[in-house]
């Protein structure tokens, strides 16, 4: 050590006796650590089941009645076959015989007097409801409409169509000179007429 450096005693030795320890360093208490959360994942012993979706009821829809359909070389000897099948499909309703009866003349006029009877092909539909029925025939098409012609003028053409529009509840027709349907719709809780049969072949 240099001899111009001048000593500091230390305060707490420089009154310590020969001999004499010194005092015991004063202890910094340690500052207390928050807890911090733990996590923890455990199956819970009564889980609680997912709730359902409210469940609402949906009332049954009645299922449409599906349609009879056919189609038949334009031949004059399929008219009969269309009555059979017409007649088989309504079975023993009041105005199955109606309908065979008319469905009888619409084909009969489209094999006559359209593009049906030149080679082609008609076709026979039944649609039938509880107190409904309806029946259509469709052809290859011709140049005019199918009319109603009465007096003087009837011609065979229209007679059918006569029938068709003294029976039936309803009918018409749609499309053009490439392919009509000529339809009817008949009231099926209607009674069958005395000595006329449910049905007919």
């Amino acid at each position: 050590m240099s001899p111009s450096t001048p000593v500091v005693p230390d305060p707490d030795t420089s009154q310590l006796r020969a001999g004499q320890p010194a005092s015991p360093p004063h202890p910094v208490p340690p500052h207390p650590v928050p807890p911090h959360p733990v996590t923890t994942q455990s199956a819970s012993p009564n889980p609680v089941p997912p709730r359902p979706a409210p469940h609402h009821p949906v009332p049954p829809q009645p299922i449409p009645p599906q349609p009879g359909q056919w189609v038949l070389p334009g031949r004059p000897d399929q008219v009969g076959h269309a009555r059979r099948l017409v007649a088989e499909s309504l079975g023993a309703c009041p105005a199955a015989g109606d309908a065979v009866l008319l469905t009888s003349e619409l084909a009969a006029n489209a094999v006559q007097h359209t593009a049906s009877g030149s080679g082609g092909t008609f076709g026979v539909t039944v649609s039938h409801h509880a107190a409904l029925l309806r029946v259509e025939v469709h052809d290859a098409g011709a140049p005019a409409p199918p009319a109603v012609i009465s007096g003087d003028g009837l011609r065979p053409s229209g007679r059918g169509l006569m029938l068709v529009a003294a029976l039936a509840a309803r009918w018409g027709h749609q499309g053009d000179e490439s392919g009509r349907a000529v339809w009817f719709e008949l009231d099926c809780q209607r009674q069958a007429r005395p000595g006329e049969p449910a049905s007919a072949a």
